[in-house]
């Protein structure tokens, strides 16, 4: 693969370029920088929250069996894909730290096996340089037309790569994400190269195990991926009718079904997670309605009033036609130069081209766009645009391909310089964007060295849980770098002491079903009692809170001080 990269000098070069361009975008967060007086830790973008939430899996959750929620006393870790972060903590005993496995060394492991699995299955599909160019391309730098919306409605593009759905440049910002997509790739070249039996269907289940266990939304994209070909296999067999083999695809359906059932019970406990309500709700269209709603993006309010009043009334054409334009400017605006992908796959079936592979990968990436578009999920009902992403990650392929046919079939270099041109021009804005968000110096949240001077003594103390403050958004100064504990409630604390604490990072709690309301209204009501279920109280001096102001102060006959510096007083009952 080396060999191959270093004879075609474009492919270095986009590889290069794409490993800056991603690296930027979690390399630097989780490390130590001063900006002037201010030094610490410095975090950038999602790694704010999502980030320290893996952080706080890997120091915290298992360190116990049954795992343990780190953000929530007596919690346990159900309903939750948390097979990275259980690797990464079997690391930690090798010496390595969360911060440097999370932020550092995962990101530059995975992009060498992203880049080798993408060219080996690309050679496969074309084994022409320039069409592995385009799909390095698409796959790093593949990104939205959602510029256009800040554009028209602030005359900046700044902004528009977080509209509507994640971009190729952003896959590091969900390392899970990034993750199944190598998986997915391994799955897709055995589909592509080999002749299946027991011992290959094998080797899929236990990549879909690993998948269900990395991300579920990847889960399910790999299984419909993998279920659709076995099923077209079936009906493209000669003796699809003969009992040996049916009994060939059933079994193979058996093996398969048993690591999906599997991976379920393992990562996702549904015995506990079906008590607080199904996890998907059909919703149709749900996604797609704010596209016309939202004033940040298409809006059009005479149109949403229009659909709300005729759903009303009941199916009309009128309603269709509303419905299907929504859906249309979401997938205008959202798949960007990937809308080109649809026109190779029409040539591909107009040429009677179209592949058992072609076939499967589409009506995977279809049902993930249905899935999609169809329900809403418990607890963030938007989190259903995660199936969204492998949809674009699938058409990338079919980008690449037209673009590869249309400048091998253009024989004019000004025309090729033209094309070429164009498409880096309207890849560029949303890139401009996310470079914008992850290379600005500071960082939007950092963790300062009076707290992370706490965090340290309080890690070396004997096992208990931390209650600490709840966020305080109103000391959160906009366009500034801001101490983690001003900005979105997280879990920090537990990340950086490997102790779970009383209640923290509502967002997560909400996502995974915990009924944290009796416990937070306790907390608003200055239920002083409270204190007597932890073991440690972490006050902030520069963060007012009532419950402690009420409870910490006169109940310390109770606590005994135990470290104190400028911004910090750790208390230990």
């Amino acid at each position: 693969m080396i060999d191959y990269i270093k004879k075609n000098l474009k492919l270095l070069f986009i590889v290069l370029a794409g490993f800056v361009f991603l690296m930027i975008t979690i390399f630097p967060s989780g490390s130590h920088y001063c900006y002037q007086d201010q030094c610490g830790v410095f975090i950038w973008g999602a790694n704010g929250h999502d980030g320290i939430w893996h952080l706080s899996l890997i120091s915290t959750a298992f360190k116990q069996f049954p795992f343990i929620i780190p953000v929530y006393k007596n919690g346990l870790l159900v309903g939750y894909n948390y097979l990275m972060d259980f690797s990464l903590y079997l690391l930690t005993f090798l010496g390595f730290s969360p911060q440097f496995l999370f932020f550092k060394l995962i990101p530059i492991v995975w992009f060498m096996g992203f880049c080798y699995f993408l060219i080996l299955l690309g050679r496969k599909i074309v084994n022409n340089s320039n069409f592995i160019f385009w799909l390095l391309f698409f796959s790093f730098f593949g990104s939205s037309f959602t510029f256009l919306l800040p554009l028209y409605h602030n005359g900046s593009i700044w902004g528009g790569s977080s509209l509507v759905s994640m971009q190729s440049g952003q896959a590091l910002t969900n390392i899970q994400f990034a993750l199944s997509l190598v998986i997915l790739l391994i799955i897709f070249y055995i589909l592509k190269t080999k002749k299946l039996n027991y011992r290959w269907i094998c080797i899929i289940g236990s990549l879909l195990l690993i998948n269900l266990g990395l991300k579920f939304y990847g889960g399910f994209v790999s299984a419909a991926t993998i279920y659709i070909f076995l099923f077209i296999e079936h009906i493209n067999s000669r003796d699809r009718f003969k009992l040996n083999q049916i009994i060939k695809t059933f079994t193979e359906y058996i093996i398969l079904s048993v690591f999906v059932v599997l991976a379920i019970v393992i990562f996702y406990d549904p015995f506990h997670s079906f008590k607080t309500g199904s996890t998907f709700t059909f919703s149709p269209l749900a996604v797609i309605h704010p596209m016309i709603e939202e004033p940040a993006l298409f809006y059009w309010l005479k149109m949403a009033n229009a659909r709300y009043f005729l759903y009303t009334k009941g199916f009309s054409l009128r309603l269709l036609l509303i419905e299907l334009f929504s859906t249309g400017i979401f997938l205008f605006f959202s798949l960007g130069l990937r809308i080109f992908a649809f026109i190779e796959i029409g040539i591909l079936f107009f040429k009677k081209k179209i592949s058992k592979f072609d076939l499967t990968i589409l009506l995977a990436a279809l049902s993930a766009f249905l899935f999609c578009i169809l329900f809403v999920q418990k607890g963030d009902w938007w989190n259903v645009i995660q199936f969204y992403y492998y949809t674009l990650f699938i058409l990338n392929f079919y980008t690449a391909l037209f673009v590869y046919r249309i400048l091998k079939k253009t024989k004019s270099n000004l025309t090729k310089i033209f094309i070429i041109g164009g498409i880096i021009l309207l890849t560029l804005p949303c890139n401009l964007d996310i470079l914008k968000t992850f290379s600005h110096f500071p960082a939007q949240v950092y963790i300062p060295d009076p707290e992370l001077q706490a965090l340290a003594f309080l890690k070396k103390q004997p096992e208990g849980v931390v209650l600490t403050q709840r966020q305080n958004k109103s000391l959160t100064k906009a366009g500034m770098m801001n101490p983690i504990a001003y900005a979105e409630d997280s879990a920090y604390v537990s990340a950086f002491t490997f102790k779970q604490t009383y209640m923290n990072d509502y967002a997560v709690l909400y996502i995974t079903g915990i009924d944290y309301k009796k416990r937070l209204e306790r907390i608003k009501a200055l239920d002083c009692s409270v204190i007597d279920e932890v073991t440690y109280v972490y006050q902030l001096k520069s963060v007012p809170d009532d419950f402690f102001s009420n409870c910490v102060f006169p109940e310390q006959k109770k606590l005994k001080k135990i470290f104190e510096n400028n911004e910090v007083i750790i208390y230990k009952r």
